[in-house]
């Protein structure tokens, strides 16, 4: 199964049309490894194309990681933002680094992602944490066993923030390698 061969998708100039986007040039495939991997063999798999796959791969792990039924609802509320976060967040790291017409996104992406999380985990998170921690075992009596309306807010803030810097250093790694290039990456 994959997804035919149509339509028009979004430059940096147009408004985002997704279904547009995603139909956009590309055959996605669902099942057929093997024409996928004559594809990559043959260094046809574009980049838009393989934003396609990053994306798809994360929503479902993301929706993988959501607690259904279980708990309490602020787990399945939890599990639901960061779903949106990951789709919107993946979604504007690929507009910064030029859209359709950028390159080297997934490379860009999968690297500065695991760097920036491991910083951004050990000055930010991390501390948070702790600190958050004390806090509810000083002015709370203990720490809730269940996700709280709190630890919602927190993850959510902290989503968002690392989305912020991650599409901040693809858009600097854009626009550097842009400029080296003489405007030829088109990121």
């Amino acid at each position: 199964m994959k997804i035919p061969n149509q339509g028009v998708g979004p430059d940096q100039s147009q408004p985002v049309n997704f279904r547009r986007w995603l139909e956009k040039g590309t055959e996605m495939y669902m099942w057929k490894i093997a024409e996928l991997k004559n594809q990559l063999i043959r260094n046809d798999l574009t980049d838009a194309e393989a934003f396609k796959y990053l994306m798809a791969n994360s929503i479902l792990l993301t929706a993988a990681t959501i607690q259904y039924g279980v708990s309490n609802q602020y787990d399945m509320m939890n599990g639901f933002v960061g779903l949106f976060a990951t789709i919107i967040g993946t979604w504007i790291a690929y507009k910064l680094n030029g859209g359709y017409d950028g390159k080297q996104f997934v490379h860009r992406y999968l690297a500065i992602c695991w760097v920036a999380f491991i910083r951004f985990f050990v000055l930010i998170i991390l501390p948070l944490i702790v600190a958050k921690l004390v806090l509810e075992a000083l002015y709370l009596g203990g720490v809730p066993e269940g996700t709280t309306l709190a630890d919602v807010v927190f993850v959510s803030a902290m989503e968002t923030i690392f989305i912020a810097v991650l599409a901040r250093h693809i858009k600097q790694v854009a626009g550097a390698a842009n400029n080296a290039n003489g405007g030829a990456d088109n990121g």
